[in-house]
């Protein structure tokens, strides 16, 4: 069983209705799956309903929000994260599940694709029907999922650690120092 998680607040920004509606098409395809959607928000009672609607009930949990170190140990226990918005910035709920070591997928909104690269697979917004691709290609084992959590982990070390970002700034700094 593929273990699915998204976390953010329930609203129309965040889309986790898609998330829903690629869950059942996922059911129809016969793909074994559960997911879980952290968060609460304004469109929480809409979900509600469409997931009694979609029958969905056995397969999708709204968790409601969690706190921090709750959502970090989910991401221990997790196959996939799933990102559905359809505007963002630079999601740090992504950098957590990339420096946890779990492959995403993800819209191509905002800087998303420039966090992600290569080390998770990106989608277009809107799209329930391609988010059921491509959380399916993981499901079939279609991509090299070590190759993505390997280069995931590198981009957040690399470009997103705070130490090493610290330390970049005084270098560039110190370069930039004149005398008065």
């Amino acid at each position: 069983i593929l273990r699915l998680l998204t976390v953010g607040r329930l609203s129309n920004q965040k889309a986790q209705h898609i998330l829903v509606d690629a869950c059942a098409l996922l059911e129809k395809r016969g793909v074994l799956f559960s997911c879980q959607i952290v968060g609460d928000g304004p469109m929480r009672p809409f979900l509600e309903s469409r997931i009694i609607e979609l029958q969905l009930t056995n397969k999708v949990q709204l968790l409601g929000a969690r706190f921090h170190d709750e959502v970090l140990n989910l991401y221990g226990s997790t196959d996939l994260f799933v990102l559905c918005s359809i505007a963002e910035g630079m999601p740090i709920v992504l950098m957590e599940a990339m420096r946890a070591g779990v492959p995403l997928v993800s819209t191509s909104v905002g800087a998303i694709p420039e966090l992600v690269q290569d080390a998770g697979v990106l989608i277009p917004p809107n799209n329930s029907f391609a988010l059921a691709d491509a959380i399916e290609q993981f499901a079939c084992g279609k991509l090299d999922i070590e190759r993505m959590k390997t280069r995931a982990n590198g981009i957040v070390a690399d470009g997103f650690d705070l130490k090493t970002n610290h330390r970049r700034l005084g270098d560039l700094l110190s370069s930039l120092s004149v005398d008065i």
